[in-house]
């Protein structure tokens, strides 16, 4: 027995004609096992009758499972006719007697649910104003912004353009001033040779004559230099001031635009904030309001089933009540016919 136990679940397989294929040991115990109950059940009729019972009970209560749900979803469907039947009986003012205190809490729900579809109808309508309001006015706004962006464009391009006019007529000043002094250094290196080599009396004169002459020749070239340079340099304030005091007053305008763009930007993100908590308050107002209709809405659905069920049992004449009648009548006869069959 150990070592059946062992067989079944270890998985084993077992060897068929020696091929490299085989079946497991635990199918072939189930196959086994399965072929032995069909043995008893053909062979011993009080276990046959057993199993059949069993399953013929299981099958019993699937049925009997099924058809209680088909009754209660017809159950379900004839108190919502009676609910119908009680609205269409209202409405055509059918007060059977002995109902004046149903028809006296539908007539003041009437008016509770009334109320509160009004005030949901106002709050809606609220709503759909501001966000109006809000779109129109945001709609201007932007345009707004839109045109000091547009009107901003040339006059940021025209600064930037100035901007870097003056940072190059500066940074040529620097580089002039350099330049002038470096001239200087050089014009007094080149009178410094010219007197050294006018007294050195060791030099041939003629390469005396012909140094002196290149030496002359580069201090003037220097002096020229250094005359341009410094009249250059003389005009370059006056050309700084000017292009300062307009780089000055673009900035000036720039700021201005700049400033209004960001109180315009502000006001937007303020009207943002007082619309969204505006439309956040009127929210929560309206669910209350829906909250409140619901719960009217179902204790008038549960009022006019009450008048409903008189109205089925009084069945007075009329054409709108008469189509429900027989609703109300067919429900109930597949109702009786599926409890028929009830086992």
């Amino acid at each position: 027995m150990k070592n059946l136990f062992y067989l079944l679940f270890s998985g084993q397989v077992v060897e068929v004609d020696g091929g490299s294929g085989g079946i497991s040991f635990p199918l072939i115990l189930i196959l086994i096992i399965i072929l032995l109950v069909i043995v008893l059940l053909v062979r011993d009729k009080k276990i046959r009758d057993k199993v059949k019972g069993f399953f013929t009970l299981i099958g019993r209560k699937i049925k009997n499972s099924r058809i209680n749900s088909k009754i209660e979803k017809e159950e379900k469907g004839l108190l919502e006719l009676f609910t119908k039947l009680g609205d269409k009986g209202y409405e055509n003012k059918l007060f059977p007697d002995n109902s004046d205190e149903i028809i006296d809490n539908i007539r003041k729900e009437r008016e509770v649910a009334g109320k509160f579809e009004s005030a949901l109808d106002d709050t809606e309508k609220k709503i759909e104003k501001l966000k109006s309001e809000h779109e129109i006015f945001m709609s201007l706004k932007k345009s707004d912004v839109e045109k000091e962006y547009k009107v901003k464009e040339p006059v940021a391009a025209k600064y930037k353009e100035v901007s870097r006019i003056l940072s190059d007529l500066k940074k040529e000043s620097d580089e002039n001033e350099k330049k002038i002094i470096k001239t200087g250094k050089g014009i007094d290196k080149a009178e410094a040779e010219l007197e050294r080599l006018s007294k050195d009396g060791l030099l041939d004169p003629e390469e005396r004559e012909g140094r002196m002459e290149r030496e002359e020749k580069t201090l003037i070239e220097l002096k020229q230099e250094l005359s341009d340079r410094t009249m250059k340099e003389a005009s370059m304030p006056g050309e700084i001031s000017i292009i300062e005091k307009e780089e000055n007053g673009l900035r000036s305008e720039l700021d201005i635009i700049e400033k209004k763009i960001e109180n315009q930007e502000t006001e937007i993100k303020a009207a943002e904030t007082e619309h969204d908590d505006k439309i956040s308050e009127l929210v929560k107002e309206k669910g209350h309001f829906v909250a409140e209709k619901t719960k009217s809405d179902i204790t008038l659905k549960t009022i006019y089933k009450e008048l409903g069920k008189v109205l089925d049992k009084e069945r007075p004449d009329n054409n709108d009540l008469s189509v429900i009648y027989i609703d109300i009548d067919r429900a109930r006869e597949r109702i009786k016919t599926l409890r028929s069959q009830l086992t």
